[in-house]
């Protein structure tokens, strides 16, 4: 059941990077708040998952790019998921909601003079014995073009229970389609209209006055917690529902150190 909720994450998480971004928006905010889309990443700690994606390319390559969705677009809200980093800065969210914690961290390490960026993704996760599992991914976008979307053109990861990073192969095919989607920014009455209000926000990373957003869909309430000082904005996104809180994602930590690879890439 493991493997099957991990392979169901991975083929939505997969059809939602092929969408527009506005059809992420409309996606992530139609669904249920326990889709199992919201796991991946959770059960990478499965022997038989992990030994699926190392064997099987096409596989992690779905598996990569939804763990890239989950972290650039929290809760399918997409206008500052990657526009507002500098390289070095880096952000960490703890996940709450599920059987097993999530930590998950993005970082800008590097932007060439052409314009392309590494960014790194990594995900742990707890595993049932107690341990945990730490999947690392660096991956080289072109620069962002006047949308703000970036298309991947190499990656190299790193999975449970393997000692050495992998190469990841990309295609062309594969970069035309394989992408962060940019920002397609609200309009100013949209963002007035979402706004709720101000709050101060208190988590392990300090102490922020954010503005709140809020939207609904179905049975689900979407709230967004943002700062401008906060690369990529988020300190926190919850979903309720029938009064309570299913699932958060919060800023933990922060810094701007980030600049060196952990896998070789440069």
């Amino acid at each position: 059941m493991k493997t099957k909720l991990l392979i169901i994450g991975i083929i939505a998480a997969t059809n939602i990077g092929c969408f527009g971004s506005g059809d992420v928006v409309g996606y992530a905010m139609n669904r249920t708040v326990d889709k199992a889309t919201d796991r991946v990443g959770e059960r990478i700690g499965d022997a038989v998952a992990a030994s699926m994606l190392a064997n099987n390319p096409q596989l992690f390559y779905a598996y990569s790019m939804s763990v890239f969705q989950m972290t650039f677009y929290q809760g399918g809200f997409y206008q500052y998921g990657a526009n507002d980093f500098e390289p070095g800065q880096w952000v960490r969210f703890s996940v709450t909601g599920y059987s097993e914690a999530n930590t998950t961290e993005r970082a800008l390490l590097k932007r060439n003079e052409d314009g392309s960026e590494w960014w790194r993704v990594e995900t742990k996760s707890a595993t049932d014995d107690g341990g945990e599992d730490i999947v690392v991914i660096e991956a080289q976008f072109t620069a962002p073009d006047e949308s703000g979307t970036r298309r991947v053109i190499r990656m190299r990861s790193l999975l449970p229970g393997n000692t050495e990073p992998s190469e990841v192969p990309i295609t062309e095919e594969d970069s035309d389609r394989w992408v962060v989607q940019g920002g397609r920014n609200l309009t100013k009455e949209s963002a007035e209209g979402m706004k709720v209000g101000s709050t101060v926000v208190v988590t392990p990373a300090g102490k922020f006055k954010c503005d709140q957003f809020q939207t609904k869909s179905g049975k689900a309430t979407l709230n967004w917690f943002m700062n401008e000082d906060v690369p990529g904005r988020f300190v926190r996104y919850t979903q309720e529902e029938d009064g309570a809180v299913r699932y958060t994602n919060e800023l933990v930590a922060q810094g701007t150190d980030a600049t060196k690879s952990k896998l070789g890439t440069f």
